[in-house]
């Protein structure tokens, strides 16, 4: 069980969360979330020219802060925020992903200030410039974005470790062999969380224990498969 609420240490509970914001503020631009289930590790969670529009258009947003739309989106965009702010794990791309609307609209918004005032000060046909800087400038953000997730995060020697198929296949055969067999699974590390959620509530399995298992010593008509999980 995690104690992954900030609400566990009650003395510190203002300053944690005020040192989440800000990490989850940075975490947009500079270091993010380190799990690589959820991404490339300590890498800007928004592409970089993404992240240039995101800022202006949010500053665009804070600016205006107390007119209705800009007031609905920032304080609905604060309320969603909440929920990487109160965990210990913070920055959280997974809980802050609820997020993304608001950045999109953060960067369209900013997107379309600028075709505005090139407009204005070059009228329609200087218009065309600037929209195809910005084509030009989605196209890189598109590579960008599948170098990152396809790439970059594909490639991480933690990410195979992360998403744990060795596991579901152990659970998968298992399962398979039948009620006459159990399992003597060697755990990994402390949880091994994949294989249990897997075969809960099946408890056709026990932990390998060098003094326990070896021999087997269970007398219950079972039989009985040493299982491992290795690591890649």
């Amino acid at each position: 069980k995690y104690d992954w609420a900030i609400f566990k240490d009650k003395p510190r509970q203002v300053r944690v969360y005020v040192g989440n914001f800000i990490d989850n503020m940075l975490s947009f631009h500079h270091k993010g979330d380190w799990n690589p289930r959820w991404g490339w590790p300590y890498h800007p969670q928004v592409e970089f020219f993404t992240g240039i529009f995101m800022f202006l258009g949010f500053v665009f947003f804070i600016s205006r802060g107390l007119k209705p739309m800009p007031f609905f989106v920032l304080s609905s965009a604060f309320v969603l925020l909440n929920a990487s702010l109160i965990t210990t794990e913070s920055p959280h791309a997974a809980r802050s992903s609820s997020l993304i609307p608001a950045l999109l609209l953060f960067a369209a918004f900013s997107m379309g200030k600028i075709m505005d005032y090139w407009k204005g000060q070059y009228g329609e046909k200087g218009g065309k410039i600037p929209a195809i800087i910005l084509a030009a400038l989605l196209l890189i953000i598109g590579i960008n974005n599948y170098r990152e997730y396809f790439v970059h995060q594909y490639k991480h020697p933690h990410l195979h470790y992360n998403f744990s198929p060795e596991e579901y296949n152990m659970a998968k055969q298992l399962k398979a062999m039948g009620p006459e067999w159990r399992g003597i699974v060697l755990l990994r590390y402390y949880h091994l969380r994949t294989f249990k959620f897997l075969m809960y509530p099946d408890d056709s399995w026990i932990t390998f224990r060098p003094h326990s298992t070896i021999p087997v010593r269970e007398e219950d008509g079972k039989n009985y498969i040493y299982m491992i999980v290795t690591e890649n």
